[in-house]
């Protein structure tokens, strides 16, 4: 089974710390995710900082080509 995670950013006005409208969307969005999730085969696991080192390793431990690809990727979505 592929894993793959995804690094959600946002700007400060639409931080749901800050901003209400956002934070009512998100918590009634949120309640929806774990039935679509099940719907589309999909498991969403919260992950921490020791969970994305272990993936890093994996893929650096993986094909040349897709490790260069998400190290372009990356660069990119940092700005570097």
């Amino acid at each position: 089974m592929a894993t793959f995670a995804i690094i959600a950013e946002h700007p400060p006005e639409l931080c749901p710390t800050s901003n209400a409208q956002t934070r009512q969307m998100m918590n009634e969005g949120a309640a929806q995710i774990p039935q679509l999730a099940e719907q589309l085969g999909v498991d969403i696991s919260p992950v921490g900082p020791d969970d994305i080192v272990r993936g890093i390793e994996q893929m650096a431990r993986g094909s040349p080509s897709v490790f260069n690809y998400m190290k372009k990727l990356l660069a990119a979505n940092n700005g570097g």
